[in-house]
């Protein structure tokens, strides 16, 4: 399986590409993968100025999207009229589409004094959910629920930070159970079944998050 990789550093952080093949190996699959990424981009600068339209059309199995986090929230026109944009790119290829749903910032995290965060995670969750939802919907695009996960986790295992120090972007940890929906996502593999995990995540833990990935 080819697969293209289209975000920024909620994709690169801790190499969710590499972690999604690697486990895809143990489970004796093979993804090829490659990465048209950028900190911070959204997918209108991925559309005007960092070249994803010309690797799109270089044709790809599998097309995961990943937006800028904020943009179902602060930009959600341009959320649609480019994510839209580069997913009929995809299709038009013959790519399956993938979106790659983010997750809401820590609770903690000060930008929660701000309107536009509507205070509450479990608020910005809603909102990320049913934008991505409804770009699913109109492009044809499969679901890759990691915002749900990173939710459940948080939930249930509150002791896993899946935050790193800035209390948005992902830690080891974070980017491990955004790895696992990825790799269910994209495969029939059951990441329960597979042992592998990076070096800086400790087994009990990994095992915990591909629990959480494999019931969303």
């Amino acid at each position: 399986m080819r697969v293209l990789f289209v975000g920024n550093s909620y994709t690169f952080y801790e190499d969710v590409p590499a972690q999604v093949a690697a486990l895809a190996a143990e489970g004796g699959q093979t993804i090829q993968h490659d990465r048209v990424v950028e900190g911070g981009a959204d997918w209108e600068k991925h559309w005007r100025a960092l070249g994803a339209p010309q690797r799109i059309a270089e044709g790809w199995d599998v097309v995961v999207l990943q937006s800028r986090s904020t943009d179902p929230l602060l930009k959600p026109r341009r959320f649609h009229r480019f994510g839209r944009r580069l997913a009929d790119a995809a299709k038009a290829t013959r790519a399956q589409v993938v979106l790659y749903q983010t997750w809401a910032w820590a609770a903690d995290h000060p930008a929660y004094r701000q309107r536009w965060s509507r205070h509450r995670p479990e608020a910005w969750l809603a909102v990320v959910r049913r934008h991505h939802l409804r770009l699913a919907r109109a492009v044809g695009a499969t679901l890759a629920p990691v915002g749900e996960a990173w939710a459940r986790s948080l939930g249930a295992h509150p002791e896993l930070d899946l935050h790193e120090a800035d209390r948005h972007h992902a830690s080891p940890l974070g980017a491990h159970l955004a790895a696992a929906v990825l790799l269910a996502t994209l495969t029939r593999l059951d990441p329960r079944r597979l042992r592998w995990r990076p070096a800086d995540v400790p087994a009990t833990s990994s095992a915990t998050l591909k629990a959480v990935a494999a019931r969303i």
